[in-house]
């Protein structure tokens, strides 16, 4: 759950399990897209009976599923090296386990806290989130250490939620409840010092 080291610091743990699920999923998917792309003959029955939309199919899970492979590696290796996701202190949220990593967000920085509660559908889970609305939501654009892909995960976003800064407890090893709690109650408590 989460770590209270003082009244004033909460620690939110990674959940390296889920992690692990989701890479070794992505990884068999990976493989079997590929089978699709190499032999896509094998692969011709009643519902699919041409070899070239067998392989396109094969080519876009390659393709998708291939790069979310390469995030969520990037996440568990990530968490390997650091097992804290988020610190909300009196400085402000620091948020570490996303892909990309935007750091420490200042309480100064922000200017609302926004609960986003997407709905349930057929093809998905419900996702709930927190966005974290900033003064200047371009600011994480002028960090050096910032790669094309992070300067493409920030923008789109920026086009979604109108903010680079988004908290989901998905790979918390906490409830969403929990997490809103802490980064609400901080927000309160120290968004005027």
């Amino acid at each position: 759950m989460n770590k209270i080291m003082d009244y004033t610091e909460k620690e939110f743990r990674l959940k390296k399990s889920k992690l692990l699920i989701a890479l070794l999923l992505g990884a068999t998917i990976v493989y079997f897209s590929g089978l699709l792309v190499i032999n896509p003959e094998k692969y011709i029955n009643f519902m699919a009976r041409d070899s070239f939309k067998i392989k396109i199919v094969g080519i876009i899970g390659l393709i998708f599923f291939g790069f979310s492979s390469i995030i969520i590696t990037f996440l568990l290796l990530s968490s390997l090296r650091k097992s804290i996701g988020i610190v909300i202190n009196k400085k402000g949220i620091y948020s570490n386990y996303t892909m990309p990593s935007v750091g420490l967000v200042k309480w100064q920085d922000i200017s609302s806290i926004q609960i986003h509660n997407e709905e349930k559908t057929l093809s998905s889970k419900k996702n709930d989130i927190i966005i974290i609305h900033l003064k200047n939501p371009y600011v994480f654009f002028k960090n050096p250490n910032l790669n094309a892909v992070e300067k493409m995960l920030f923008t789109q976003q920026i086009n979604k939620y109108g903010s680079p800064v988004i908290l989901n407890s998905l790979l918390l090893n906490c409830k969403f409840k929990v997490l809103e709690e802490a980064v609400l109650e901080g927000w309160e408590k120290y968004k005027y010092e």
